[in-house]
């Protein structure tokens, strides 16, 4: 039996992102999340396995 695919979703500040892990989540895929903030509305989706805040390109391009 193969695993489920995993799945990076970014920018999860977005409400889109948040149907996007939900779908996806619900399609039976593994869901990882990432974006800017400590608790966006898709990083606390029960459908996402991990989120992790990531730095803001734009404010620190480094």
């Amino acid at each position: 039996m193969r695993s489920p695919a995993r799945i990076l979703v970014t920018d999860c500040d977005t409400l889109a992102a948040l149907a996007c892990v939900r779908d996806l989540g619900r399609a039976g895929y593994d869901v990882f999340a990432c974006g800017v903030g400590s608790s966006p509305p898709a990083a606390v989706s029960r459908y996402v396995k991990t989120y992790r805040a990531i730095v803001n390109p734009w404010l620190n391009p480094q």
